[in-house]
């Protein structure tokens, strides 16, 4: 949370989900590359993430109403 110098971010294929508010107010991060196994962004997880311009979504089951509230995207 709150990690301004954060620009990209790979996370590792074996994760399974992103939990809540993990990346939230990281204001400069632009490019997210999930794993395409992974199931599902809970709660807060991009909140405020204003810089935001790259996310591959595919293969999510569940993303939470309110993972990217004040993000771009």
């Amino acid at each position: 949370m709150n990690c301004t110098q954060l620009k990209v971010i790979a996370i590792t294929d074996s994760a399974k989900f992103i939990g809540a508010s993990v990346f939230e107010n990281c204001s400069n991060l632009k490019t997210v590359q999930l794993p395409k196994d992974l199931k599902e962004i809970r709660n807060w997880t991009f909140y405020n993430c204003t810089s935001l311009q790259a996310i591959n979504l595919e293969g999510l089951s569940s993303i939470a109403e309110d993972a990217f509230t004040g993000t771009p995207i």
